[in-house]
Parts: structure tokens; C-alpha cells; sequence
């Protein structure tokens, strides 16, 4: 006879399974470290951001609302249409 005798094997085996690296672990793998650069640059990022949001929150919207209408009323006017003509 041409073939081996026993069951057919159509599904491994568990220890089988477990042998082969799995996709999470070949990333792992093949994913460089982060330099001490990038690192420092993400620390400095996550601060700046930190600080942003803590100066939004300083303010109402009440506060912020009256500083723009200060900034728009002290804005030149030169967008109005001038007079023309006899007046």
C-alpha cells in the first residue's frame, strides 16, 4: 500500500497550534523601540496639551464671549461702505 494508515488528520493538534508564532507576537517582534528622542518628544506633547486644555478651562463662555465682542469692537472699521454722494 502507497499510504500510511490511521485516522486523517484535517485539524492540528492544540500543542501544534501553539508552536506557531501568532501574528501579535511577530509584531511584537519586528516593532523597533522608541528612541529616548521620541520618547521626550511625546512627553513634551502630551504637556503642551495638558496646558492647552487647562487654559480653555480657565475661562467661562461667558468671558470668552466678551473678550471677542472686545476684540471685534476694537477692530477698524474699514470694510463699512463709505458714503457716496451728497449727504
Amino acid at each position: 500500500m502507497s499510504f500510511v494508515g490511521g485516522p486523517l488528520r484535517l485539524k492540528r493538534s492544540r500543542t501544534e497550534k501553539q508552536d506557531k508564532p501568532t501574528a501579535k507576537k511577530l509584531k511584537e517582534s519586528v516593532e523597533p523601540s522608541k528612541t529616548p528622542a521620541e520618547i521626550a518628544f511625546q512627553n513634551v506633547k502630551k504637556r503642551n496639551a495638558k496646558d492647552r486644555i487647562t487654559e480653555k478651562l480657565k475661562l467661562s463662555h461667558k468671558d470668552r464671549i466678551e473678550r471677542y465682542n472686545k476684540q471685534l469692537s476694537e477692530l477698524a472699521e474699514h470694510f463699512d461702505i463709505p458714503k457716496v454722494g451728497p449727504s
